[in-house]
């Protein structure tokens, strides 16, 4: 049975609101040197990868859905046992006993315990990181819109930012997902009011844009772009299961999985990933328009240096100093990628230069989107963290009406809440540099490594489910999805976490 179309949209708006978090707006600046046609070629061979992986992850869950047993060492079927004799769970059962989750797939699929434990420490690494991040960031963003919030002690606002957070999220679960989709359509037409407006600047004063096929220039934007249309695989257990629960019948029962349902969920969360890589690109093209890749000192003093007279060196030094001090700024990609900027803040430094009187709509709509963008971000990927302690409680308890079950749920919250806040407020120097780069290789690892091979497992188990891949897409997903997931991994460890630790 197809899901409502409302139940899928709300599917697309959360996983956009998953994908469209600040990485869009720190994209821009990992063009510093590779430019714009090196990042377009990178950009679209994630965008394939982040699909393919989309694609496994529904065959992961139909499967996990479906078959009740664990591929823990533990199960050994019957000699003689048909492998398609498996039942569904009762269509009768509650939704969030038959509906899976990050544990609960990693339960049926991964056959060991060691593995089991690395892929949740996995999933916890990445969910507790970026709502760290978020729980910094958003409270910075609040008082940039709300200048007497900056004269709270440091501990305040990241402590009640996470509070009232955390606390809808408990209290309301599920129930967030039509206010979420608001503000993530809301968040969205802001972003496109941003890049509309970006464009219109861009075009008329058109930078330069220099395009470096250096295998050094592509590091930056193969990492960055890859996290930028990460995440969607850790909140789809979400959105899954509110379509399932869009389907309930009247009787109270939930139809079982059949090729409709799976289709147009696969397809709602396609369609995310497409909207997300059409705004970032776009917001690129129109940044790279307006802010240069190097600062036109940087340019001068290069053109400059070739020339051997001396004189001629000097003064186009001097005619540039001049010149910055004239519109107060050498804003670049190259400083801001230094500096550790967003690419909001060069953007407005060259508006401001340029005596713009969009300067300060343009700061102004940055802050509101950058608030909101992260609220709805944290408070999504909680849903997701909670969904993930969830399903841990309904395996280490007898019975999700028991008292074991709500005090297990309890305590892990606060743990892992706890340690979110602990690192908001501390806030270690240089930790989120670091953390950026666990961050983005926890999600390779989980979705490019661990995911595929669930998908492996699952198909040699055999079970029968609704709307199986066949033989060739299945290759076509563990080869393409694993070789680029890889390659992320190996670039990360190699290059990116060595130079953020050092």
């Amino acid at each position: 049975m197809r899901p409502p179309l409302s139940a899928l949209c709300q599917a697309t708006a959360v996983s956009i609101a998953t994908i469209l978090g600040t990485g869009i707006l720190g994209l821009p600046v990992s063009l510093h040197s590779s430019g714009i046609r090196p990042f377009f070629l990178t950009f679209t061979l994630a965008l394939f990868a982040q699909l393919a992986v989309v694609i496994a992850t529904v065959e992961v869950l139909q499967r996990a859905h479906k078959d009740p047993q664990p591929a823990t060492s533990d199960y050994h079927p019957l000699p003689n046992e048909d492998p398609s004799s498996a039942q569904p769970l009762p269509s009768h059962a509650p939704p969030h006993e038959t509906a899976p989750s990050l544990h609960s797939i990693a339960h049926h699929f991964l056959p060991n315990k060691p593995l089991r434990i690395t892929f949740n420490a996995i999933v916890v690494v990445h969910f507790v990181f970026i709502l760290a991040a978020y729980a910094l960031a958003g409270p910075q963003a609040f008082a940039a819109l709300i200048p007497a919030l900056k004269r709270a002690p440091r501990w305040a606002l990241p402590t009640v930012f996470l509070l009232v957070n955390v606390l809808a999220v408990i209290c309301l679960d599920r129930a967030l997902l039509p206010s979420l989709t608001i503000a993530t359509l809301f968040k969205a037409a802001l972003l496109s009011s941003i890049v509309f407006v970006v464009f219109g600047r861009g075009l008329a004063i058109h930078e330069d844009v220099t395009n470096d096929w250096r295998p050094a220039a592509l590091i930056d934007p193969f990492l960055m772009g890859t996290f930028a249309l990460n995440g969607v695989v850790n909140i789809m257990p979400v959105t899954f299961q509110a379509c399932l629960e869009s389907t309930r019948a009247p009787d109270g029962t939930i139809p079982p999985l059949d090729p409709p349902f799976l289709r147009a969920y696969r397809m709602s969360t396609v369609a995310a990933i497409v909207i997300c890589f059409i705004l970032n690109v776009s917001w690129c093209v129109g940044i790279l328009l307006c802010v240069p890749q190097t600062s036109h000192t940087i340019r001068s003093v290069a053109a400059a240096s070739g020339n051997h007279d001396m004189t001629v060196l000097s003064n186009s030094i001097q005619l540039t100093l001049n010149a910055v001090n004239a519109t107060h700024s050498d804003a670049s990609l190259t400083q801001a990628n230094e500096l550790g900027q967003i690419s909001t803040i060069p953007l407005i430094e060259v508006l401001q230069a340029r005596g713009d009187q969009l300067d300060w709509l343009m700061a102004l709509l940055v802050n509101i989107f950058i608030a909101l963008s992260i609220t709805v971000s944290f408070l999504v990927m909680s849903l997701g963290l909670k969904h993930f302690l969830d399903g841990q409680a309904r395996d280490r308890t007898t019975s999700t009406t028991s008292m074991a079950y709500d005090s297990y749920r309890i305590l892990q919250y606060a743990q892992h809440y706890l340690f979110v806040l602990v690192i908001a407020v501390f806030n270690p120097t240089g930790l989120f540099k670091i953390m950026e780069g666990i961050t983005g290789l926890s999600l390779n690892v989980e979705a490019g490594l661990f995911i595929l091979y669930m998908l492996h497992i699952g198909r040699r188990m055999n079970k029968q489910i609704p709307a199986p891949l066949s033989h060739t897409h299945v290759l076509v997903v563990l080869w393409y999805a694993g070789a680029y997931f890889g390659s992320a991994v190996l670039v990360d460890i190699l290059f990116y976490l060595p130079h953020a630790f050092l």
